[in-house]
């Protein structure tokens, strides 16, 4: 005569056991979330380094043979199809939402001036660090890029 368990009339699944499949699919599901948040945040600082570097060319571009970038913004290289994305103005198309603006130095107009508005410290920060190397300069500050250019 065999001893019958109550386990083997057990159907479906303990609570401890589902408590537990629930718990490593969360630990999952925190690691792929991680990954996806690092891979935009990088998506985004490529982004902006990208489309700011259009913005240069399209100014130097915009000047040509002038003597200076008296004139230049967002909106003549928009116009004037230096550029060939689809921004209005400048307003609300850089990759978190912000604008950009671009234009002559404010003490020398034979440079240019180029912001991103709408970024966070950590993100403007290293975007900024990036332009280092080719720029005049550039800072953040209140979630704003500016970076200097020598025309």
């Amino acid at each position: 005569m065999t001893k019958r368990t109550k386990f083997k009339n057990q159907k479906g699944l303990a609570l401890a056991e589902l408590l537990v499949a629930l718990g490593v699919l969360a630990v999952l599901g925190l690691a792929v979330w991680n990954q996806i948040s690092r891979t935009n945040a990088a998506s985004s600082e490529t982004r902006l380094l990208n489309e700011i570097g259009e913005l240069r060319v399209a100014a130097n571009n915009f000047r040509g043979n002038r003597p200076n970038y008296t004139g230049l913004t967002c909106e003549a290289l928009v116009s004037d199809d230096y550029v060939e994305f689809p921004w209005a103005n400048c307003s609300g198309v850089n990759p978190l939402g912000g604008n950009y603006t671009i234009g002559p130095h404010s003490s020398n107009n034979s440079n240019i001036t180029a912001t991103a508005t709408g970024l966070g410290e950590s993100l403007c920060n290293r975007v900024a660090r990036s332009f280092e190397p080719n720029a005049m300069g550039a800072a953040c500050s209140g979630g704003t890029l500016t970076v200097h250019f020598r025309g």
